[in-house]
């Protein structure tokens, strides 16, 4: 009896061993379930991180294109010329001779427009001008058409020239008693209407006051050195320098008018004196400086 209850004692032992393995055995698999639970957790955190991150990087490029679309504008905002002039008057017309604005020469037989400008600027100064411009010369765009002359007919004509905030105007008239050019010249600040003054025009150049002088001497002078050329005898020779010296007084270099051209060059529109024919003529020379 004593010997079964020891073999009975002894499986219960074993029996009861065997429960407490089988219970530390799932305590270790709990242990790993929860690291394992807890990885992915950390992953998320790093997707989350990168999505953050590529995100950024995103919007990167809408900075840049907002600052790149910010950035001002330049002549762009003045517009062009068509924003300040208009034709107020034309006639088409048969011409001849040269015509110094448009670089036309032998147009004899030719229609040519004749066109008078007006100016659409809100200020006085503007108002002012496009009244001078029509009392100066609509009569002589009538005067133009019933020209009983064959052989010289007269034109007058524009043009306009836009450089950043400066708006030149340029009125070229010529006679029909003669091949000869007047000028009018008008520049005037857009932004504000103002008509510029001749000093505030050369102001606006790379030159100075002096420099444009000089410039417009050397012009002239280029034109007397081509009449010396064909000049035969002493008393032609003569007659030349005379003209020099007539041409180059400081009232006439005063008289000089001075605009920019389409590419910003500055242009002298000038009078000099003619060894025979008009007393004087008119012309325009691109001088070696440009506006600022």
């Amino acid at each position: 009896m004593k010997k079964k209850l020891s073999v009975l004692f002894l499986i219960s032992l074993l029996a009861f061993s065997l429960a407490a393995c089988d219970t530390g055995g799932g305590t270790s698999k709990s242990d790993s379930s929860a690291v394992q639970t807890t990885a992915p957790q950390e992953a998320s955190a790093e997707t989350s991180s990168t999505q953050e991150a590529s995100a950024d990087d995103t919007a990167a490029p809408t900075e840049e294109a907002t600052e790149t679309t910010a950035e001002p504008t330049t002549e762009a905002s003045y517009g062009t010329v068509g924003d300040y002039v208009f034709t107020k008057v034309e006639k088409n017309l048969p011409s001849n001779g040269s015509f110094l604005l448009t670089g036309e020469t032998g147009t004899y037989g030719t229609t040519v427009p004749n066109r008078l400008p007006q100016l659409k600027l809100d200020s006085a100064d503007a108002a002012s001008v496009n009244s001078e411009i029509m009392s100066n010369h609509s009569e002589q765009i009538e005067s133009n058409a019933a020209s009983a002359y064959e052989h010289i007919q007269g034109r007058i004509d524009y043009v306009a020239f836009l450089n950043g905030g400066v708006l030149s105007l340029v009125i070229e008239s010529r006679s029909t008693d003669t091949p000869n050019s007047y000028f009018d010249v008008y520049n005037f600040d857009v932004t504000t209407g103002n008509l510029l003054s001749k000093e505030e025009v050369i102001a606006l150049s790379t030159s100075s006051q002096d420099e444009v002088r000089a410039e417009l001497t050397a012009e002239i002078n280029a034109i007397y050195d081509g009449m010396l050329e064909n000049a035969q005898t002493d008393a032609n020779i003569q007659a030349v320098e005379n003209c020099r010296t007539g041409s180059l007084t400081e009232e006439n270099l005063s008289a000089a008018q001075y605009y920019f051209n389409g590419e910003g060059q500055m242009v002298a529109a000038y009078r000099y004196k003619g060894v025979a024919g008009a007393e004087s003529y008119g012309g325009l020379g691109i001088l070696n400086t440009s506006i600022r």
